[in-house]
């Protein structure tokens, strides 16, 4: 990871059991140009056990075929992008493992999930960590498990998991509250609709944004109504990497073009001065740009005699004087 922001487009379920449409979902990461494109591997079985709970048919029809991991892994990573998946049971972590994942993301459901948390530490991987549905004791416990179990870097990501987050109830500013009581990098897992609080967040210093994506939003599906298309997408990046670029450094500088056209005024020779000439104020003149000595320094010239001959409307330079 460089410095720079590192853009999570998470797929979810949006690839509708298809594995073509997984596959067009990373081709649309790779030319949005994020880092990573994410998928999600689940279990209706463990998540919900009860084959009678509604849900559990519902979740199980958005499962991710865990034989399809290899192949994904491949396509993605043979395009440049991270491939990442949020493990959400033990099995998962493993399967990832064989292919080589280079991080983990975490979903906020299973920061709490201890045994979890221990087997992804335990593979020595960083860990993108969302911290939706948890307290802030949730996540120092989760913290601590994960440092104990030797997890090289984790990320915590600000979010709610609130589908889609209204921007009033987005409250970036925690992210600094993170940053400051557990001393980790921050970012932001939006499921707000459209690309304002990612490039406001970017704005704030998150190093991580992750952002739902889908073909079509008018696709059937849990995923698709608040996720961006694909031209929404690259207009997210975009927009990200202008903040990051006009984000600079804390050093206050005038620009170099500021210092040859600054709007600033200077003091010129009003009329011919020659060497040896006491200067009055009848031999100066204040205009635009400041090129010469600045106005402000006008009471200290005056008085003092030229060490050379200044033609008249010429600017005032220090070495002119003696």
């Amino acid at each position: 990871m460089t410095n720079s922001t590192y853009i999570i487009a998470e797929a979810g379920s949006n690839f509708d059991g298809q594995l073509s449409q997984a596959k067009e979902l990373i081709d649309v990461a790779v030319k949005a140009k994020v880092d990573a494109v994410k998928f999600q591997m689940f279990q209706a079985k463990i998540l919900y056990p009860n084959k009678d709970d509604p849900v559990h048919s519902r979740v199980k029809d958005c499962e991710l075929p865990r034989e399809w991991i290899p192949e994904l892994y491949s396509y993605a990573t043979n395009q440049n992008i991270d491939f990442l998946v949020s493990p959400f049971d033990l099995e998962a972590i493993d399967i990832l493992e064989k292919v080589g994942v280079v991080a983990y993301k975490w979903g906020s459901s299973e920061t709490t999930n201890h045994q979890l948390l221990i087997h992804g530490a335990k593979t020595k991987k960083p860990i993108y960590l969302s911290t939706g549905m948890c307290t802030m004791a949730d996540i120092a416990e989760a913290i601590e498990i994960l440092d104990a179990n030797g997890c090289p870097k984790i990320t915590l990501l600000h979010c709610y998991s609130v589908y889609p987050t209204a921007f009033e109830d987005a409250n970036l500013r925690a992210m600094e509250t993170l940053g400051k009581a557990f001393r980790k990098s921050v970012g932001f897992s939006d499921h707000s609709l459209g690309i304002s609080l990612p490039i406001a967040a970017t704005a704030l210093g998150a190093k991580v944004i992750e952002k739902h994506f889908t073909l079509d939003r008018s696709l059937i599906g849990p995923d698709h109504s608040y996720a961006l298309e694909p031209n929404e997408l690259v207009e997210m990046v975009c927009q990200i990497r202008n903040v990051e670029s006009a984000l600079g450094s804390n050093i206050k500088k005038m620009h170099p073009d500021e210092s040859a056209w600054g709007r600033r005024e200077g003091i010129y020779a009003k009329n011919f001065i020659s060497k040896g000439q006491i200067i009055t104020k009848n031999d100066v003149f204040i205009k635009r740009p400041a090129i010469s000595i600045p106005a402000r320094y006008l009471s200290t010239l005056i008085g003092m005699v030229s060490s050379s001959d200044i033609d008249k409307n010429s600017p005032i330079m220090w070495n002119h004087l003696g």
